[in-house]
């Protein structure tokens, strides 16, 4: 008979290979008897297979005496944690002598085992002095089954560390269900302590596992740290770097910490956005482990300075530490003004000048024509605003939006007063503004003064041929000049015209005054008559033309044998010589005003006056063009005219005159006690460059 107290073993340990029984054999008879005792493969009852296993015996034959029994061992040598189920050995001992064979059955009962195994990347793991470490743990399940972990994590004195799963810190963590032989990857956070540890230092992290099973099996697993040697720098800056100005100095403070466990010597290199530069550094910086210093550099930003990308490098052999901040430097447009034409009333440019032929007319429509230049990299849409003296009125087109170094024309009409001094300087301002632009620009007028005569209330224009006739017309001071010039009269058909009188036509400045003439038609029929002073700035503008119309002569003006031409010379002779009486009598006044008759009924429509063509005269007819022939002798009037004011010594100019071409500035042209031309080196209303000043 076979008998045994531990017929069924438990297999829970899962390191466990070899699992054993012991059996008794009995002789259960009298007498003795020769016994062989053997035992079967190994056969996993939940699918009844056979396993290749090796099983062992203690002994096979045996002579037993009666009811004598022997104790023998039966030995499986397996895998680590089996599959769960129940594992069978049958064994057979049989009676040699009767030929009697009995059975006994050997079960191995295998349940959930669990065995976990932690492994990382590195068998001891480098973790950093002075921030997170973050380590990938592999839990591989070595049980023999699909089972779940339970973890909790201790760290050492000082330091932190937690498991990160779901994005959630927490010294606990449990594991998905394993497969057999697979393995979960848990992430594991390790945190220094504030105070940096030194490079080198070793310690070790302690994991906890429990099993989820019953009963539950634990693990204690230790992972070994180490403390890297870390060169850290933290470079920061309070120093604010927005909405700076181009052309100033930029003082920033960083302060250098040395953050790692490792002194270190820091060498500066900068890399600087356009138009910056360094004037000042303190150079290398040496630290040692937990110090920091104040780093003052000052900047200097041009007035090209552009915004961008600043780097500042801290170079430690192979290690660099880097800051990088943007500079935001604020961009204002600069504007910069090109005479390029003025535009007189009568239609003629000058581009040479900005007085054109010399000064500019009072009571005036003038137009100035510059290059407007926008020389800093940002688009502007200038807004212009201009400020003018009293005897100037200023418009200005609005110019389109230009950007880096575009140009655009700018067009202003300067309306000057026709109260305007002449030879005074009035000043206009063209200020620039838009987009933070705040430029300004002073332009000086030089008002010339100009002579123009107008003409009303001639008396006749109607005659009878051979008949000398008086008319008068009055003659007007329009310009702004005093006007003092001899006037002469013709006829395209020959008729004789004199002026009564010395001829001499003196006005001031308004002033009127009334001119006679004796005109003698020496033919019938129509004939243009012209009045002009062959001395005045502008003969031709000064010109007063109309037509007259004289009527056939009838035959009684033939009286006493005598032509009417010949009774005309007499009839003029006679008033001559009145006339001569009363002059040497009581002489007359060059400016007394001679009554203006009135306009006869049947005056001619069609006579024309040609007054000068100035500005202020736009409602008077336009001058016909005349052929006249020069009279034998001319007489040139003396005009005084004021002197410019230098803008220098402030005194008026004796002698050479010198202007700027690009505001009108005059000044003294050669040098004197009072006034040294020769020291100037820029204009004072402009600032252009002396050396572009013109003579007059």
């Amino acid at each position: 008979a076979i008998t045994s107290t531990q017929q069924i073993q438990q297999l829970q340990n899962s390191e466990q290979t070899s699992t054993t029984w012991q059996i008794n054999l009995q002789n259960t008879g009298l007498l003795s008897t020769n016994a062989s005792i053997v035992e079967s493969p190994i056969t996993f009852l939940e699918d009844g297979s056979e396993l290749n296993w090796y099983v062992g015996m203690s002994g096979s034959q045996y002579e037993l005496q009666g009811s004598e029994s022997v104790e023998l061992t039966v030995t499986v040598v397996h895998p680590k944690s089996p599959t769960p189920g129940t594992y069978r050995i049958v064994v057979i001992a049989t009676d040699l002598d009767n030929s009697i064979t009995t059975s006994f059955d050997l079960d191995m009962v295998v349940g959930e085992i669990p065995n976990i195994g932690i492994e990382s990347d590195y068998d001891v793991i480098p973790v950093s002095p002075i921030e997170a470490t973050s380590v990938p743990l592999y839990l591989f399940n070595y049980g023999n089954t699909e089972i779940a972990y339970d973890l909790q994590v201790q760290p050492p004195n000082g330091w932190d560390a937690y498991f990160v799963q779901d994005f959630t810190e927490s010294q606990f963590a449990t594991s998905s269900t394993i497969p057999v032989g697979m393995s979960d990857t848990i992430e594991m956070l390790i945190q220094p302590p504030s105070i940096v540890p030194n490079s080198g230092l070793q310690t070790s992290v302690t994991i906890s596992v429990n099993s989820v099973t019953d009963p539950v099996v634990n693990w204690i697993i230790e992972l070994p740290i180490e403390v890297e040697a870390v060169k850290s720098v933290e470079i920061r800056t309070d120093t604010s770097l927005v909405n700076l100005l181009p052309n100033s100095d930029l003082v920033t403070v960083f302060n250098i910490e040395n953050k790692g466990n490792v002194a270190v010597k820091l060498l500066p290199t900068f890399t600087l956005p356009q138009g910056v530069q360094i004037i000042s550094s303190p150079g290398a910086v040496e630290l040692g482990i937990g110090q920091s210093e104040l780093y003052l550099v000052t900047f200097q930003l041009s007035k090209n300075a552009k915004s961008g990308q600043a780097t500042l490098h801290f170079d430690n052999g192979s290690d660099r530490f880097t800051w990088s901040e943007n500079f935001d430097i604020q961009i204002f447009p600069q504007p910069s003004l090109q005479f390029k034409k003025v535009v007189f009333p009568d239609d003629k440019e000058y581009t040479a000048s900005f007085y054109g032929s010399g000064s500019h007319p009072a009571g005036a429509e003038i137009q100035f024509v510059w290059q407007l230049t926008n020389d800093a990299d940002i688009a502007w849409q200038p807004v212009v605003t201009p400020v003018s003296d009293p005897q100037l009125s200023i418009t200005c087109d609005t110019p389109i939006m230009i950007g880096y170094q575009e140009s655009t024309d700018l067009s202003c009409t300067v309306f000057t007063s026709s109260q305007a001094v002449p030879f005074s300087e009035p000043n206009f301002i063209l200020k620039f503004s838009g987009s933070g632009a705040d430029y300004s620009e002073t332009f000086s007028l030089y008002i010339g003064g100009y002579e123009a005569v107008s003409w009303s209330g001639l008396s006749s224009n109607t005659f009878v041929e051979g008949e000398a006739k008086e008319i008068q017309v009055l003659a007007t001071n329009s310009g702004t000049l005093p006007f003092n010039h001899v006037i002469s009269g013709s006829s395209n058909q020959g008729w004789k015209i004199e002026v009564v009188g010395d001829g001499i036509v003196d006005l001031a400045v308004g002033e009127s005054n009334t001119i006679k003439l004796l005109v003698t038609p020496t033919s019938d029929g129509l004939s243009d008559i012209s009045l002009t002073f062959n001395t005045a700035e502008n003969a031709d503008t000064a010109t007063y033309l109309f037509t007259a119309n004289a009527e056939k002569q009838s035959s009684e003006s033939a009286a006493f044998g005598l032509p009417a031409t010949q009774i005309g010379l007499i009839a003029i002779l006679i008033i001559a010589l009145i006339g001569a009486g009363i002059l040497i009598l009581k002489p007359k006044s060059p400016k007394q005003h001679i009554p203006i008759m009135p306009l006869p009924v049947n005056t001619l429509t069609n006579q024309q006056i040609i007054p000068r063509q100035s500005p202020m005269m736009a409602s008077q007819v336009p001058a016909k063009a005349l052929s006249i022939p020069p009279p034998q002798e001319t007489i040139t009037p003396v005009q005084q005219k004021q002197a410019p004011i230098c803008w220098q010594c402030r005194s008026p100019i004796v002698g050479k005159v010198v202007g700027c071409p690009k505001c009108g500035a005059r000044y003294c042209g050669d040098d004197s006690e009072s006034c040294e031309i020769s020291t100037l080196e820029e204009c004072l209303s402009c600032q252009s460059p002396a050396s572009t000043f013109i003579s007059e």
